[in-house]
């Protein structure tokens, strides 16, 4: 049993973002979470003067939805919309609103957009296809997402390795490939 925060950001009236990773159960500002098997991402608002939860989500599937080992990222938007980017590997993965394309064994990179109470408007992934030859599986690493002040579209980042579908797409890269998606509101 863990928790793992690690993505920031600050909403337009200054309550706290938190994105990050936990196993079995988390208490996440006062709210009580379960995974959905191993381990999942959860996304929590803190209000800025108590450090209270104002509510907490989480979303996975029933493999280890952690397996980059590294922080789930978050950012928001001007309408206070808020953005997740993070990994998994469960071909269950349920963001609430359906599941996404399942990833191969190599796992992929999940960007979610949640309304200003938590709740998901759309998810969209970028599968790892096949395994670099050098690990067990596609490696992937993440930016916190970047919103277009102009446009409100999501703009994300990476690195992989591997062959990952991007956009519809097979890409393959031996020495690591840096990418950035920019996906309309």
């Amino acid at each position: 049993r863990s928790v793992q925060a690690g993505g920031v950001a600050i909403a337009k009236n200054d309550d706290v973002i938190i994105g990050g990773l936990f196993s079995e159960h988390a208490t996440v500002g006062g709210k009580e979470l379960t995974s959905h098997g191993g381990s999942d991402q959860f996304v929590a608002r803190l209000e800025s003067a108590t450090g209270n939860g104002v509510w907490a989500t989480s979303f996975g599937g029933s493999s280890d939805d952690d397996y980059i080992g590294d922080d789930v990222a978050v950012g928001v938007d001007a309408f206070d919309e808020i953005f997740v980017h993070g990994a998994y590997k469960s071909a269950d993965f349920s963001i609430g609103t359906g599941l996404l394309a399942p990833p191969s064994s190599g796992g992929g990179i999940v960007t979610l957009k949640l309304d200003p109470n938590g709740a998901p408007l759309w998810g969209r992934s970028i599968a790892a296809e096949t395994p670099d030859a050098s690990s067990s599986g596609t490696q992937l690493f993440l930016i916190r997402p970047a919103v277009n002040s102009k446009t409100q579209a999501v703009v994300v980042g990476g690195r992989f390795f591997g062959t990952c579908n991007i956009g519809g797409t097979p890409t393959t890269s031996a020495a690591g490939n840096d990418f950035v998606v920019e996906y309309s509101p």
